[in-house]
């Protein structure tokens, strides 16, 4: 079995060492793994806040616009009679 385990492990490293080699060949150097890190790093803090930004936005437009929308909608095809005359407003709408 432990035949088995290290030469996987062997083919997983060359695999591995394969994907972090650059087009010439070379292993990674210091700048690129800095850069490597530094995007992983970027890309942990900043997925999560993106993803929920989205909710944030629809919750808005659910709780917000939306009603006003509706209730604007509503006025304006005559279904909801307003209890104050406007002449700007019949004029707008007629």
């Amino acid at each position: 079995m432990e035949g088995f385990s290290s030469s996987e492990s062997e083919e997983k490293k060359t695999l591995f060492d394969a994907i972090l080699s650059n087009s010439i060949g070379k292993k990674e150097g210091s700048a690129e793994k800095k850069l490597r890190e530094t995007g992983e790093w970027l890309l942990d803090r900043t997925e999560s806040s993106s993803r929920s930004s989205g909710k944030k936005i629809l919750k808005a437009v659910f709780i917000l616009i939306l009603p006003v929308w509706i209730l604007s909608f509503l006025i304006a095809s005559g279904v909801i009679k307003l209890p104050f005359n406007t002449p700007f407003l019949d004029d707008l709408i007629m």
